[in-house]
């Protein structure tokens, strides 16, 4: 939970790919094992919305390209740990409701249409 949530608050204060790249990975661990973890990250819009903004800012470099798959993973994760728990208000709901959240992905299809390797 603690390293979660401070990853969460890094997150939100990355103000470039390479200083978001630790917290990703955090959250990419924590979100495999933890459903508290899953549902932090869920409940903290901004964080997913920092996620998003950095997907934009991405290319299809090397760097970039593994970044990616970390935030792919990490939204699998959660989406993984929705499937098994009861919450009242599904996981998948509340990523549903961030602003862009779907916008973002399919410029991320179209983007890596042909590089399955990010999805």
């Amino acid at each position: 939970g603690y390293q979660t949530s401070t990853a969460l608050q890094g997150l939100m204060k990355a103000n470039s790919v390479l200083n978001a790249i630790s917290f990703c990975k955090v959250l990419g661990f924590s979100t495999k094992y933890s459903s508290k973890c899953c549902l932090m990250l869920c409940e903290n819009t901004n964080a997913v919305t920092a996620l998003l903004r950095f997907t934009r800012s991405c290319n299809r470099s090397e760097p970039h390209v593994k970044f990616l798959k970390m935030i792919m993973k990490t939204l699998e994760n959660v989406i993984d740990c929705d499937r098994r728990s009861k919450h009242e208000m599904r996981m998948i709901e509340k990523l549903g409701d961030v602003s862009d959240i779907f916008t973002v992905l399919g410029e991320l299809l179209q983007m890596f249409r042909g590089n399955e390797e990010v999805f």
